[in-house]
């Protein structure tokens, strides 16, 4: 579960808590946060957090679905929501969106792990993110069974960490595979096996993803136009990138605009 935790901040969370599920009670297990601060001033309140049972997505994961959603103020209306730590504890995390992801075994839920993005980057959650949370849990899976990951070089990992710079320095930038690759200096072949064995997603998909999320930040902070966002996150057409955006994220670019303003 700690390995849960780890890979999941920040790549696809800002915080992510683990909850292990006993008899009809989830115990806090494991919660991290990329902010070190809200880390520990909200870790003391997680122990007081309501149940998963008080609302209606904790029920869902409960139950062994996958869920992902986005908050709202009607989510924390609920009375058992409503208690000073969690009152307390929303102010500090300040929750943007959350995948639950419960682990199943034999037909019973064991655990749910809570994947959230909060105001701290910007983002919320898309549906391409739910199959991220998925490959999270089964490395971690595999990691507790003591299978060895497979394990690079310091100059293939440095040559990879490079290519992911050079991606989000150049997010408007096109991108072949090929060019990809020399930059890395790998061979094509090489260069993809290595990525989609570090990231979990092809390098095109990682690509896609960087766009998404660099325009989710554009469309919160800034007031261009919906136009000169597709065209600084590398889509010459606007339409192709609102349905882009459509679909990781299930909202248009200017819904999203409205929902985080």
């Amino acid at each position: 579960m700690r390995a849960v935790a780890r890979l999941s901040v920040p790549e696809l969370a800002d915080h992510c808590a683990v909850d292990v599920i006993e008899g009809d009670k989830s115990v806090r297990c494991v919660f991290a946060h990329r902010d070190p601060r809200k880390m520990e001033a909200a870790g003391r309140l997680m122990e007081e957090k309501a149940q998963l049972s008080d609302f209606a997505e904790g029920r869902r994961a409960l139950a062994g679905e996958p869920v992902l959603f986005q908050f709202s103020a009607d989510t924390f209306t609920p009375p058992a929501l409503q208690t000073p730590a969690m009152i307390e504890l929303v102010r500090i995390i300040e929750p943007r969106s959350a995948i639950f992801l419960p682990f199943v075994v034999l037909g019973t839920t064991i655990a749910i792990a809570a994947f959230v993005r909060t105001a701290v980057s910007d983002l919320v959650h898309g549906r391409e993110d739910l199959a991220l949370a998925q490959e999270l849990a089964r490395r971690a899976v595999i990691r507790h069974a003591g299978f060895r990951a497979p394990r690079f070089t310091s100059t293939e990992d440095s040559r990879l960490r490079r290519v992911d710079d050079f991606i989000r320095d150049n997010i408007g930038s096109a991108f072949s595979l090929k060019a990809l690759a020399r930059e890395a200096g790998l061979s094509r072949f090489h260069f993809l096996r290595l990525f989609k064995q570090t990231y979990g997603e092809t390098p095109f998909k990682r690509v896609t993803r960087l766009r998404m999320e660099a325009a989710q930040r554009r469309l919160a902070r800034s007031r261009e136009s919906v136009t000169e966002i597709a065209s600084a996150c590398g889509y010459e057409n606007a339409a192709h990138f609102a349905s882009a955006f459509r679909r990781m994220f299930g909202v248009s670019p200017m819904a999203f605009r409205r929902l985080v303003r």
